[in-house]
């Protein structure tokens, strides 16, 4: 069965690849901006509250890892499992890459802009464009221009999201008897990816409205994904 998805993991490698291209290898847009905005002069958090490896251990080793243990707990079979875990990937390797592409063509400021940039003294009010930045360091200053939407809100709706629809789907949550065990555990899921989005804010890296859309497109993509390998909830 393994060769019969070989396309997709092609797919899943495709998309990573491009990600990887959008967001080392190109420059983003950079949008002009006003000295005076108050929602681009907050500081600079050297250490954030979820990294990028954390990021990736909750959203998609610890959903790959759960529906492994699953799967052979239960002694489903090995195409169910395969299907579990190309799923996931699919779900946030095209979330990323679908990401990097809006990223890189928006081009909005984030909350901490200023202070990458340190612009030139003496710059006036008014819109200005990177060119008063005084950053040494190019990927520092390009990050700045990468706020909407947020990567790790869409990254964690997109892992947790199929989770908790392959959660929902392996309990029968939408099929009677209701069970309220079975719809608290398919929501889990979910809370761990709205605080993931909400440490966004916190750290001052992305706005309200860049983690709101954020988890909102990799939710879709993790329901599309979900849907691409497993039947509806709704049906046996």
């Amino acid at each position: 069965f393994f060769q019969s998805y070989l396309f997709d993991w092609c797919t899943v490698i495709g998309a990573i690849v491009f990600f990887l291209l959008l967001e080392h290898g190109l420059h983003p847009y950079h949008r002009q901006f006003a000295i005076d905005d108050r929602s681009i002069q907050f500081p600079y958090a050297k250490h954030e509250r979820v990294p990028v490896w954390l990021l990736f251990s909750i959203s998609y080793l610890m959903p790959a890892i759960i529906m492994t243990l699953y799967c052979t707990t239960m002694k489903l079979s090995r195409k169910t499992l395969h299907m579990s875990v190309l799923g996931s990937s699919c779900s946030t390797a095209l979330t990323i890459f679908a990401t990097a592409l809006i990223k890189n063509g928006v081009g909005r400021p984030r909350p901490d802009l200023l202070d990458r940039c340190r612009p030139q003294a003496g710059v006036g009010p008014g819109l200005v464009t990177s060119a008063v930045c005084t950053a040494t360091s190019a990927h520092f200053l390009d990050e700045g221009f990468r706020s909407f939407p947020s990567g790790h809100a869409s990254y964690a709706f997109a892992g947790l999201g199929f989770l908790s629809f392959w959660i929902a789907g392996q309990t029968g949550l939408f099929l009677s008897p209701p069970r309220s065990w079975k719809s608290f555990l398919a929501l889990t899921p979910l809370l761990g990816a709205c605080l993931i989005a909400i440490s966004r804010t916190q750290d001052y890296r992305h706005h309200w409205q860049d983690v709101t859309v954020g988890g909102i497109m990799g939710l879709v993509i993790a329901f599309f994904a979900y849907h691409q390998y497993f039947p509806s909830l709704g049906t046996k």
